[in-house]
């Protein structure tokens, strides 16, 4: 039953890391001082702060610093006949036919 449980919690730990979206880092080494926020692309925010740049959603706590790209990730489609352009506004794909642009291409999306 421990055993069981261990790899259960380990399981989840796993999973929750691994998000393909987002990616967590950690602030600062344990033998180093704690700075009291988070550096990000050059900027430094407290902990308890949340912003959102270029459709990318973080968040500083203490010990780790969590962002995710906000918007889908494109999966499957007909790159043949079909290309992907990002709408920076939406933060989504759109998905034309390339001899066409005024035709969408099916697909499949996550996110």
């Amino acid at each position: 039953m421990k055993y069981s449980f261990a790899a259960f919690l380990g399981a989840g730990i796993f999973l929750g890391i691994c998000d393909a979206a987002c990616f967590i880092t950690k602030t600062f080494e344990p033998n180093e001082k704690d700075p009291g926020g988070c550096k990000h692309e050059g900027t430094f925010y407290r902990y308890g702060s949340s912003w959102s740049k270029n459709c990318i959603d973080c968040e500083c706590s203490q010990g780790s610093l969590r962002c995710c790209v906000r918007g889908s990730q494109p999966v499957k489609y007909d790159t043949e006949m079909c290309t992907a352009i990002f709408d920076k506004d939406n933060c989504k794909y759109r998905y034309v036919r390339k001899d066409d642009p005024r035709r969408t291409c099916p697909h499949e999306i996550i996110g």
